[in-house]
């Protein structure tokens, strides 16, 4: 990390950004010397091209020199839910791994990063301590349409429509 100044840190965070919500609580995060945490997830669903590879990564390395943690989460289940690749959860973790993160370290290194600061973790850890709830929820929802689903939320004694929570869609499931 290189040593700055809180203003330095927050110039150097907020450079290149459309919009900061909101800059005054982050100049006070920024003051409070309370560790900055940064997180950015991708879904594994094909090739890493350059606004991934290189764009997004700069805003890491920025976050990264100001001293924030970053985690670089690869949704390998966001990929298999959307039918991305071939449509298996086994195919997005294996390329979460041994492509894609192998792709983004090499990317950092292009733009002058450490490879070996990254941190990376998979969707997959989340559900590490009930793989099967979550597995058995995402393959009964990938085997029953919305239009199901919506049926369901009637029957159920719900209102089917905009306002209803998307949780009630879980409940069919």
């Amino acid at each position: 990390m290189i040593s700055m100044t809180n203003e330095e840190k927050f110039n150097l965070i907020t450079r290149n950004l459309e919009e900061t919500l909101t800059e005054e609580e982050l100049k006070k995060l920024i003051e409070s010397g309370e560790p900055l945490r940064h997180y950015i997830g991708f879904e594994i669903s094909g090739k890493v091209h350059l606004g991934t590879g290189l764009a997004t990564l700069l805003k890491v390395k920025d976050l990264h020199d100001a001293g924030a943690e970053t985690i670089i989460w690869l949704a390998d289940w966001h990929g298999w839910i959307n039918n991305k690749l071939d449509g298996t959860l086994e195919t997005a973790q294996m390329l979460a791994r041994e492509y894609f993160a192998e792709a983004m370290k090499a990317a950092y290194l292009c733009i002058g990063g450490d490879p070996e600061t990254l941190v990376f973790k998979q969707g997959s850890e989340l559900y590490a301590k009930k793989p099967e709830f979550w597995a058995t929820t995402v393959k009964v929802a990938k085997a029953t349409t919305i239009s199901r689903m919506m049926r369901s939320t009637t029957i159920m004694g719900r209102m089917a429509g905009d306002s209803s929570p998307s949780a009630t869609l879980f409940y069919p499931a």
